[in-house]
Formats: structure tokens, sequence, C-alpha cells
């Protein structure tokens, strides 16, 4: 079932968490909390992430429901960034 929005969204958290991650000697995992509804997409991505230039951290996915992302990061999650369906 195709979302509206859904490419863009998944995108938009390529571009930021490619924007946003310094190069690192031994890169620490990634963390990206995301809705469960991305998880297909968001894993799709992750073999182009290993492919880019540079040194580039492991990713490590969260998927879950809203309420329970915003449960995690309240808790101290340490994620870069948070995708949200509407």
């Amino acid at each position: 079932m195709r979302h509206p929005g859904t490419r863009r969204d998944l995108l938009g958290l390529a571009a930021a968490v490619l924007a946003g991650t310094p190069a690192l000697a031994q890169p620490a995992p990634l963390t990206v909390f995301a809705a469960a509804s991305l998880q297909d997409g968001l894993r799709a991505l992750e073999p182009l992430w290993r492919q880019g230039r540079g040194e580039r951290p492991p990713l490590r996915f969260s998927f879950a429901a809203s309420s329970a992302l915003a449960r995690q990061i309240e808790q101290g999650g340490a994620g870069r960034s948070l995708r949200l369906r509407r």
C-alpha cells in the first residue's frame, strides 16, 4: 500500500542523516527512530548508506509506534533522527 509522501519522507530522512553525520575514526552506530510503517523503506536505504563516501557509522533502527518512540527518546534514547507518519 502506497502512502502519499512516503518517498519524500524517506529522502528527507536520508538527507538529514547524511548531512548530520561527522566522519569518525571508529564510528559508533547511528540510531534512527522511525515509525514502524517506514521500516521497509528505511531498510532499503541502508545499502545506499553503506556505499556512500567516507567513513559511515552502521545504522541501528528503532521502529515502533509514535508513542513508544516518544517514550524511548524521553528516557534517553540517543537517536539523531525521528521520522513519524501522519
